[in-house]
């Protein structure tokens, strides 16, 4: 029996080394993961490509803001279809509550083991009950 494929994920950090090293330790799961600096070019590549599972965004980048790019994803993909964790240094209550409402699926403060939460959260991602 053939074991079913990985999901796709998309990571989107403007820091260059804390975006390598998490789709490193992506890739070494055995997840296909591909890597934006920016929100826009992130938004093309889900427009363009629907096997994206899982989109990981670590703060703002340099061309919009983590609100836009979440909220304008959600335009063209359903909560169900892609999971949005959003990963920031803060957990501001109104600010988590914003991205719950715009559409995100988790919100996550960042620490050095935001891996392990992160890999977690797209393994149970799709998964029933």
């Amino acid at each position: 029996m053939k074991e079913k494929s990985k999901p796709k994920i998309m990571i989107v950090d403007s820091k260059a080394s804390r975006r390598d090293s998490l789709a490193s330790r992506f890739r070494l799961q055995g997840y296909y993961t591909d890597l934006s600096n920016s929100g826009f070019q992130a938004l093309s590549q889900l427009e363009k490509d629907p096997e994206y599972k899982s989109l990981i965004v670590l703060g703002n980048s340099s061309d919009m803001s983590a609100a836009e790019l979440i909220g304008l994803t959600r335009e063209f993909r359903k909560k169900d279809i892609l999971q949005i964790l959003f990963v920031d240094k803060k957990a501001d209550q109104e600010d988590v509550l914003e991205m719950f409402k715009i559409g995100a699926n988790d919100y996550i403060v960042y620490s050095d083991k935001v891996f392990g939460t992160l890999l977690d959260k797209v393994e149970k991602f799709g998964l029933p009950g």
